[in-house]
């Protein structure tokens, strides 16, 4: 969903491929909303513009506004949020490394955590994109009232678990392919951002030695 001008209040929504389907069956039941402003370069804002005050955010205010697309994926990665007041720094999320590579069977356990602010009580919302040859899980279970920025699924093949501690186990891969990927998006349920781990799927490799595996 996108404004399509910064003069008049029109709105321009469309639906994801999960949107649609939903649709399809009668199931779809838009519940929440959420607001971004991906396109705003904040540091265009000129105190010293030469012709005063009212036009120090001038440049902002003028900037091409995004038209709606269907990829989740690269549209909101800057929502907006409430956060109490006299808050002067942005929460933001982090994991010991955003990128993470799985062979068949190992595990790989990310535990977020959040700088600048808390999650202690909701947690985190964790989605895979693409849960073919990758497995989510949730440690600790949370059920969510607060404010969830990551709701539902992406597609089909998406999976989103709360809590505080994840689990990524990794799926055999088809004999004709040796590597796959995908991606886990990680939501502050109670503070926002959005955090994105790349993830690689590797097959094993049987090494033959003297004609001994």
């Amino acid at each position: 969903m996108s404004y399509l001008n910064n003069s008049t209040v029109v709105v321009d929504a469309i639906l994801t491929k999960r949107g649609r389907e939903l649709m399809s069956q009668g199931k779809l039941n838009i519940t929440k909303f959420a607001l971004a402003d991906d396109e705003i370069d904040y540091t265009l804002y000129n105190l010293l513009h030469p012709q005063g005050s009212e036009y120090y955010g001038a440049a902002i205010e003028n900037l091409p506004i995004l038209e709606a697309f269907p990829d989740g994926t690269k549209l909101m990665k800057y929502k907006l949020i409430t956060l109490p007041k006299g808050t002067s720094v942005i929460p933001i999320i982090n994991v010991s490394s955003t990128s993470v590579t799985l062979l068949p069977g190992t595990r790989h356990l990310i535990t977020p955590s959040t700088l600048n602010g808390l999650n202690s009580t909701y947690g985190y919302s964790a989605t895979l994109l693409d849960s073919t040859y990758v497995t989510l899980n949730s440690l600790d279970e949370i059920t969510v009232s607060g404010n969830t920025l990551i709701e539902g699924s992406v597609s089909n093949l998406s999976v989103t678990k709360r809590g505080k501690t994840f689990e990524l186990i990794g799926k055999s891969l088809p004999s004709n392919i040796s590597t796959a990927s995908t991606k886990l998006l990680i939501s502050g349920n109670e503070t926002g951002g959005v955090l994105e781990i790349d993830i690689t799927i590797n097959s094993v490799t049987v090494v033959t030695v003297g004609g001994i595996e």
